[in-house]
């Protein structure tokens, strides 16, 4: 991991860096059958190749920072299933396996997914804070020993679970991007007000805040108040255009790219640091935000 003051300045390099796209609806568009509760976490032991593929793509679409595919592997979700032998090693393998696709002095960071312990569209199931604070700080003294730059923290729907990943990594002097999803209307999918977290997070001075999984209309709104109410790194991945789908994780409308294109240089006028894709988003819809994004590097 790295010392935070190193990360940042390393974000300080750069205008704008490309964070890379979705890796569970793209794992289901390339054939990979998921299902809950590990949906996606299995996937170094059994589809290590198309992980593997997903990566370099990314990488070849221009993608600055790449993400572990760590977001399931949760130690709340493998002790609840009673699988916990099985989660240290695929959380490790599944960190040097997007460790392994970056070249060596590529100057591409490596972000390790967490979320939030229960399901992240269903902020009534959020748990007591104790619980909170027992499982996330597991989490996360897992990952300070794998062969990752930073945290990620991804789609967070409540401002109790925010602020208790923000003490932790602050305690244990971890770097901290943490990205919440929002319903649009300026409020936190457990209806909290994003300017409320943003004075919590002052008292926790992570290192950037973030939006993601939402449409582009609706993320745009959020999007505004976050650049008005933080003065740290920003950063922001909106889905695709389009809708989830049964067989193959995600149906893209046609005008996917140049409305991603589009909406990434909306956010780099709002001085938007780090931008990137949620679910449904490709290589090939990274590489449009790319085209728009490397004038900014």
């Amino acid at each position: 991991m790295l010392e935070i003051s190193a990360f940042k300045k390393l974000l300080d390099s750069k205008k704008c860096w490309l964070l890379d796209g979705a890796t569970g609806t793209e794992l289901e568009r390339r054939g990979v059958f998921t299902q809950l509760p590990f949906w996606t976490a299995l996937a170094v032991e059994e589809h290590a190749g198309i992980l593997s593929d997903i990566h370099r793509e990314y990488l070849s679409a221009g993608c600055q920072i790449l993400t572990a595919n760590t977001f399931r592997i949760s130690w709340y979700l493998f002790e609840k299933h009673q699988q916990e032998d099985k989660f240290f090693p695929l959380l490790r393998k599944t960190c040097e396996l997007a460790r392994s696709v970056l070249p060596i002095n590529s100057g591409v960071l490596l972000a390790a997914s967490i979320t939030t312990l229960e399901d992240c569209y269903r902020p009534d199931l959020v748990p007591d804070e104790s619980t909170l604070l027992k499982y996330h700080k597991t989490q996360l003294e897992a990952l300070d020993v794998c062969p990752v730059d930073f945290i990620l923290a991804e789609t967070i729907n409540s401002i109790k679970e925010a602020a208790v990943i923000m003490q932790l990594c602050a305690e244990m002097k971890l770097p901290l991007i943490l990205s919440f999803v929002t319903n649009g209307e300026g409020e936190l999918l457990s209806a909290e007000k994003i300017i409320d977290l943003l004075k919590i997070a002052e008292q926790f001075s992570p290192i950037g805040m973030s939006i993601n999984c939402g449409p582009v209309p609706e993320i745009l709104n959020d999007a505004i108040i976050l650049a008005g109410h933080f003065e740290g790194v920003k950063g922001i991945y909106a889905n695709a255009p389009g809708k989830p789908h049964p067989d193959h994780g995600w149906e893209a409308a046609n005008n996917a790219c140049p409305v991603l294109e589009h909406f990434a240089g909306e956010m780099i006028d709002l001085h938007f640091k780090i931008i990137g894709g949620c679910c449904g988003t490709t290589p090939e819809m990274l590489h449009a935000i790319q085209n728009r994004t490397i004038l900014h590097t």
